[in-house]
């Protein structure tokens, strides 16, 4: 009689072991083509979920992401503002318009239709009480080809995210670096500077004999900085072009020769006949008390060298 009765139980149990297992979430795969088409078919109360195989919100997509679904009385969409940051959007079955759960004696059906960056998917929603036909998720898989290309896009948009970020950083520092200069001239502008006199005329030759005059005229320190004033006559048939300038010091016996990390006004182009005044900038002091000082102007028609 045991035995019986355990019988019993067992085939009661039976239909809600069954329906449990039925009711366990499945998906199943579709190819993504540039035009996909498919039959979702949807059991009231669940809901589906159509996954794409990238965020369908990003700013890269072109076109970007549209919708449009019809008989909205029985299917709801996600809106856009429901898919932000995500890949997929859930289809659910709204209860009908004529009152009570009618599924088990109408079948509704409608479209959806799909847009995003070059895909176009068209689907035909389809109400039914047949849970082996209904999908909690249906993926959308690229081709192997269209996989590459999606990899490939990302991590172009990453990149250019990267170098856009850099250069806001770059202005940033760039802005910063300004902001430091100008504070840095106002102090100096407020101190009285240290001269000294050199007032040396110097001359120098290009590469076809003619000469070129340095007037070096004295040094001013502000605060940490060194300038040297000087002009630059062109004295030749030439237009020189000055690419680049060098400031080197050293004592009597030609030793302890330090070439000077500078900046200078005079990298420019001086017209025959022409007259440019120049300054060179340096941080570097070991130059002031120097025996012997020297510049040379890398030119078009080869290197100017003068010392004193």
């Amino acid at each position: 009689m045991k035995k019986v009765k355990s019988l019993l139980c067992v085939l009661l149990l039976l239909p809600a072991v069954a329906s449990a297992v039925s009711l366990a979430p499945k998906s199943r795969k579709v190819d993504l083509n540039e035009f996909t088409k498919l039959v979702v078919e949807l059991v009231p109360d669940l809901g589906v979920n159509i996954v794409f195989p990238f965020t369908l919100d990003s700013s890269k997509h072109k076109p970007p992401f549209i919708q449009r679904v019809t008989n909205k009385n029985i299917f709801n969409v996600s809106e856009n503002k429901e898919i932000a940051g995500q890949n997929y959007i859930t289809i659910t079955v709204n209860k009908p318009a004529d009152g009570g759960f009618v599924f088990d004696k109408h079948t509704y059906v409608g479209n959806l239709f799909l847009s995003v960056d070059g895909y176009h998917v068209s689907i035909v929603l389809k109400t039914t009480t047949n849970i082996k036909k209904h999908y909690t998720d249906i993926i959308l898989m690229p081709s192997d080809k269209d996989r590459h290309y999606l990899i490939e896009k990302e991590v172009e948009h990453v990149r250019k995210a990267q170098i856009e970020e850099y250069k806001k950083k770059i202005e940033k520092l760039d802005e910063r670096a300004v902001s430091m200069a100008l504070a840095q001239v106002g102090s100096i502008l407020l101190e009285k500077p240290q001269k000294k006199n050199i007032k040396e005329e110097l001359r120098g030759k290009i590469s076809n004999g003619e000469t070129v005059t340095l007037f070096v005229d004295k040094l001013l320190i502000y605060q940490d900085y060194v300038m040297m004033l000087y002009e630059v006559y062109n004295n030749t048939s030439k237009n020189i072009i000055v690419t680049s300038t060098n400031l080197k010091a050293s004592n009597k016996d030609n030793t302890n020769n330090v070439d000077v990390q500078l900046a200078t006004t005079c990298n420019t182009k001086v017209a025959s006949g022409d007259t440019v005044n120049c300054v060179i900038t340096t941080q570097n002091k070991s130059f002031y008390g120097a025996d012997v000082l020297g510049v040379s102007l890398f030119t078009n028609y080869g290197n100017v060298d003068v010392t004193w």
